[in-house]
């Protein structure tokens, strides 16, 4: 519900938790694991 009333940019802004589960943003991998995960060898 936060995302509906407050829209992703500044529900992610106010909440922690939410944003340290985001793995994209704006087209790239914000998250360091997933990006080794994901990543060719």
């Amino acid at each position: 519900m936060r995302l509906v009333e407050q829209g992703v940019v500044r529900a992610l802004e106010e909440n922690r938790g939410l944003a340290k589960g985001v793995n994209t943003r704006d087209g790239k991998i914000t998250n360091l694991a997933v990006a080794k995960a994901v990543s060719p060898t």
